[in-house]
């Protein structure tokens, strides 16, 4: 495999999910004496509010974090977790599981939630692809400092590319900055709407 990709999914539930706590009780003081033996996935998962992907705080959930083939999406790694889990806190550990498990050396793909400045330095040793938040100010100075000259033609017809270097987080970094003449022509069509309607 060249590339693996890493997503997670909320699956939400409607109900009442109230704890056993005499069964997690129980649960939890077999995997105290045995603490080494049991791995973190034997313990119980909570059907929790956590953040809601699909805008429903009102329903509880639970969280699947999955790693598939890049050339085929064959799962090769599942991860079933607590509802109010976050996917920034967990990303790379579960990308470090994953490759306790199978011999890989490709590169990891993943969504925003991997770009953190402690995931990039937990993930020194691996190879990866993840689109920089632009929440991060480094980023929308990049992308409001190129230049026209500086945007060069894709082999995919429609789109222009720009590269950056960074060292967020203290790890060199290049950086795409990827423009859609398509979404382009969208999002001027918008702010025309938005303007005309103002008016």
């Amino acid at each position: 495999m060249s590339s693996i990709h890493l997503d997670g999914s909320s699956m939400y539930v409607q109900g009442e999910y109230k704890k056993e706590s005499e069964s997690i009780d129980k649960i939890n003081q077999e995997s105290q004496s045995n603490q080494e033996e049991l791995e973190s996935e034997m313990k119980p998962i909570e059907i929790v509010h956590g953040y809601s992907r699909d805008h429903r705080p009102d329903l509880k959930q639970f969280i699947i974090d999955m790693i598939v083939t890049g050339d085929g999406d064959i799962p090769l790694y599942l991860k079933v977790d607590s509802g109010n889990v976050d996917n920034k806190s967990v990303f790379v550990s579960r990308l470090k599981e994953f490759r306790k498990q199978w011999t890989f050396e490709g590169i990891c793909v993943a969504d925003s939630a991997l770009y953190t400045a402690d995931n990039l330095e937990a993930m020194r040793e691996l190879k990866w692809i993840t689109r920089v938040p632009l929440s991060i100010k480094e980023a929308e100075d990049k992308i409001l400092d190129i230049q026209e000259n500086e945007w060069q033609e894709s082999e995919t017809r429609g789109y222009k590319i720009a590269t950056r270097e960074s060292e967020y987080g203290k790890i060199k970094q290049r950086w795409l900055i990827i423009e859609s003449e398509q979404r382009k022509k969208s999002s001027i069509q918008q702010v025309t709407k938005q303007v005309e309607k103002q008016q």
